[in-house]
């Protein structure tokens, strides 16, 4: 449970699994046909990347945009995650 563990050992986690399956994933991307400038591509928690997620993330909410509400998702019950 990522509650459970705190913030910086579930960030921890994050990154070992990247570092497990970053390869595999672009591998499986590129045998599909995904055409891309790999060089420029990123993980939602590299620097400077996660700023700029969290700050449109803040100003998609103060608009409106983002919001709770009685819907449908996909949700995991293991990983209590969407």
């Amino acid at each position: 449970d990522r509650h459970k563990i705190g913030r910086e050992a579930f960030i921890e986690r994050v990154w070992q699994w990247v570092q497990q399956y970053k390869s595999r994933i672009q591998n499986q991307h590129r045998r599909l046909g995904v055409s891309c400038d790999w060089s420029r591509e990123r993980f939602t928690l590299d620097e400077g990347l996660s700023k700029a997620v969290r700050e449109v993330f803040v100003r998609l909410y103060e608009e409106g945009l983002i919001y709770r509400g009685e819907r449908i998702i996909n949700w995991c019950p293991s990983c209590m995650s969407a």
